[in-house]
């Protein structure tokens, strides 16, 4: 609730507040507030809020026509991606920030059930 309100002190219009990610930290994020950064590419994303501009835009975007993992199309959603054919199909539109320390986390990366049978 705390982030939430910061983000809204900090920008009313925000449309993306990642409450647990793993920034793939090329550049050092600029910190906006005390908890809050400017995220910079991402990846793990098991942790976000929308606002309700953030899902109109999103929506815009008909990722379900598409085969592109959430990570990639919300990294895509507020900063230029790194890969060209992502970054032309799905141009920044949204608003986003981040907590400095994550408040989710994945309880544990190698006990995935996915592949198993």
């Amino acid at each position: 609730k705390n982030a939430l309100n910061t983000v809204e002190m900090i920008d009313s219009k925000w449309d993306l507040l990642y409450v647990g990610r793993l920034p793939q930290l090329l550049k050092h994020e600029e910190r906006v507030a005390h908890t809050i950064t400017k995220p910079l590419y991402s990846f793990c994303t098991y942790g976000y809020i929308l606002s309700p501009s953030g899902i109109e835009k999103l929506l815009k975007y008909e990722v379900e026509k598409e085969i592109i993992p959430a990570d990639e199309i919300l990294a895509a959603s507020y900063i230029a991606h790194p890969r060209i054919d992502v970054r032309l199909k799905y141009p920044p539109t949204l608003c986003a920030y981040a907590m400095e320390i994550p408040v989710v986390r994945e309880v544990n990366r190698n006990d995935s059930d996915t592949g198993k049978r």
